[in-house]
């Protein structure tokens, strides 16, 4: 047998693999494809514990990327390295054994490049969802802070109104229900309220999230009004909205006059 059949077995190898790790990386209601349960996950996880960082630092930057994109967990931490590990080796088989151009020297090129490409595509994915998740928690957190400071002005304790705003938004804005769910059943377990948020700050990874918790802070240090200190941050929250909505009202404008 010659090299390049020996490559392309390498490289379904390592293909089975990428497979068995990105079906880690799936929510756990997705339907596994055909075949991807004889992958072993133990294999995915060996994989992923070799190829994590020395540095405590670097890890602790994978594990917050992957969880403000939705994947928590050790799971899917080891899943992610081994997907990055796979991919870097079989991505430059791939090219080697499919391309074959006249210079060797192009050859060569394809084969640093499919190292590179396959190290990093992993990461362009997960931020990228991460930047999706973001994004919907971002358009969801103005109407969150008006109904917790409604609730508020109503008489309702924080923690109550908390709970309130979660059950209200299950069908608008179901991720950030979820996150505020998250923070009730932490407060419930004995977290402090400011240490809860903080924890939705970590999974989130929203700047406006942590104004909040500094507010919230603040309001408990000082004894002030915590409703009147969430209504001018939720007054706050909406500037980029409404200067977002300026700019595309602008632009359309810009559009029909061209037209």
């Amino acid at each position: 047998m010659g090299p390049a059949p020996l490559l392309a077995l390498l490289a379904a190898a390592t293909a089975a693999l990428i497979v068995g790790g990105a079906m880690t990386l799936l929510p756990a209601r997705a339907a596994p494809a055909p075949g991807v349960a004889a992958v072993p996950n133990p294999i995915v996880a060996l994989l992923g514990r070799l190829a994590r960082p020395s540095e405590g630092v670097e890890q602790a930057d994978i594990n917050s990327q992957l969880t403000q994109a939705g994947l928590p967990g050790r799971r899917a931490a080891d899943a992610y390295l081994a997907l990055r590990t796979c991919l870097a080796i079989a991505t430059p088989i791939l090219a080697w054994v499919s391309w074959h151009p006249a210079s060797t020297n192009l050859r060569g090129a394809a084969v640093v490049l499919g190292i590179g490409v396959g190290y990093y595509l992993p990461y362009i994915v997960v931020e990228q969802r991460r930047g999706a998740r973001q994004k919907l928690l971002r358009r969801a957190f103005p109407n969150f802070l008006d109904l917790l400071v409604s609730s508020l002005e109503a008489g309702l304790g924080l923690d109550i109104a908390l709970r309130r705003v979660a059950n209200e938004l299950q069908i608008a804005a179901p991720l950030l229900s979820h996150e505020i769910s998250l923070v009730n059943a932490e407060m419930t377990a004995g977290i402090s309220r400011v240490e809860a948020l903080q924890h939705l700050h970590r999974r989130t990874g929203l700047p406006e999230i942590a104004s909040l918790v500094q507010e919230l802070a603040q309001s408990e240090r000082f004894g002030s009004r915590i409703a009147q200190a969430l209504r001018t941050h939720a007054r706050a929250a909406r500037v980029p909205q409404l200067l977002q909505s300026e700019r595309r009202a602008a632009r359309s404008e810009e559009h029909t006059s061209e037209l």
